[in-house]
């Protein structure tokens, strides 16, 4: 069977019509929430200050965590689920964030393990132990990576 229909025949269809857009809500996720992005740097980032401003202004929660502040005074703990799996769990002045509540992270520019007590050898071996061992529990997150 041949199509005898010509350009002239089909009908236009303009896409600023009302009919061509979509005019129902957005679906929503009972009871579910907005994921976090986790922001890995150190204390004083003026471009990580910057950008948890446009997240917030956005809607978006923005969560700084500064590695050299672990043990002094936050806190990174995990712990084995039921199935296995590795959940953390991370406490500091901003209060409680989950491993299921980051979707993403930004690996900015942290710094790892500043205590000025310890040797150069005792800082060098503190700062590559907290850097493996933050970026290991964190990978474990499936979250959106940037910067790694």
């Amino acid at each position: 069977m041949v199509n005898c229909m010509t350009k002239s025949t089909k009908p236009k269809i303009d896409a600023r019509s009302p009919q061509n857009k979509d005019t129902r809500p957005a679906p929503k996720s009972p009871g579910r929430r907005q994921r976090k992005v986790l922001i890995i740097t150190q204390e004083i980032d003026p471009h990580a200050d910057v950008m948890a401003l446009h997240l917030q202004k956005r809607g978006v929660k923005a969560v700084r965590f500064h590695p050299q502040s672990l043990g002094r005074p936050d806190t990174l703990s995990c712990e084995f689920g039921p199935r296995g799996q590795l959940n953390w769990r991370l406490e500091g002045a901003y209060g409680v964030l989950k491993d299921r509540e980051v979707g993403s992270v930004w690996y900015r520019r942290p710094l790892f393990a500043l205590d000025p007590e310890l040797s150069p050898e005792e800082a060098q071996f503190a700062q590559t132990e907290s850097r493996e061992a933050v970026l290991g529990l964190f990978r474990l997150t499936e979250a959106f990576w940037v910067n790694v």
